[in-house]
């Protein structure tokens, strides 16, 4: 076609050689470039959802237990045993009386998270008390017998490592001190019977509180010592103290820092016989 005399073929093709682009275009330049930011936003769209729900676990469903394990490391407990009431005859002679006894407990969260530092304080006690390692180990971790790692070593109770050492014995544990976390040395009140053997069957005599007991007598520990038998059990109530005790808190290396609560045992009530 002419116009003005000249050839708008010409005029056209000159025009597409100088832009090829337009030529060559398919879709818009907006529609292509949407889709690298559409897969980047579900990234950090996804990544934000399980950053809150990590956020939720850690927060509610294991908040209180995240709470006792960082409040066990950071505070240390330790009971004051009460003394049990004495029990007299008619004539107020002593029957039944109480002598100390020093016995060595583990408190499970208290003790070495790494498994080689928490060998290091069995080896220690093993050595200071003469027993086997091994059988300091499986005192202190009994709990792991019916519970998985880690979370048998997360609880707060005490459990009986050995009982009635000598005080020579328990001077070392009690010098140790910081050296043996999670290790303690408890002052146990025991019955001291003076019949010979005489009345056995009508005073009974003390254990320690088992799970059946522990379940009924909420503010008995594992450690502690219950009437079975006899007078021992019938008058349980009034025999048996308040325990008392301290929480401390430490720092680090698990040195006292300063006391946060002190409560003093009361003993229980002497029993007369008439």
């Amino acid at each position: 076609m002419l116009r003005g005399g000249r050839d708008l073929s010409v005029h056209e093709r000159w025009t597409e050689s100088i832009l090829p682009a337009d030529a060559d275009a398919g879709l818009p330049e907006g529609e292509t470039s949407r889709r690298p930011l559409a897969g980047l936003g579900l990234v950090i769209v996804a990544a934000l959802v399980i950053l809150i729900v990590r956020l939720f676990v850690l927060q509610v469903i294991q908040g209180e237990r995240n709470l006792a394990v960082a409040e066990g490391n950071r505070v240390h407990e330790r009971v004051a045993r009460a003394p049990r009431g004495v029990i007299y005859d008619r004539n107020r002679r002593e029957l039944v009386r109480n002598q100390a006894s020093f016995d060595i407990t583990a408190i499970p969260q208290n003790l070495p998270r790494d498994d080689a530092a928490r060998q290091q304080v069995y080896d220690k006690v093993a050595r200071m008390i003469g027993i086997a390692p091994a059988d300091v180990q499986t005192k202190a971790e009994e709990l792991c017998l019916t519970s998985p790692r880690p979370q048998c070593l997360r609880s707060p109770l005490p459990v009986l490592v050995a009982a009635g050492v000598t005080k020579d014995q328990a001077l070392l544990i009690e010098q140790a001190g910081v050296e043996l976390p999670g290790i303690a040395l408890d002052v146990n009140p025991v019955r001291q019977y003076l019949d010979e053997g005489l009345l056995s069957v009508f005073l009974g005599y003390t254990g320690r509180v088992n799970a059946q007991e522990a379940a009924t007598h909420a503010n008995y520990g594992s450690t502690d010592l219950i009437g079975k038998l006899g007078v021992e059990l019938q008058y349980e109530q009034d025999l048996g103290g308040q325990n008392g005790g301290e929480r401390t808190e430490v720092d680090a290396t698990g040195k006292p820092v300063r006391l946060l609560a002190s409560k003093d045992p009361q003993s229980g009530n002497s029993l007369f016989c008439r």
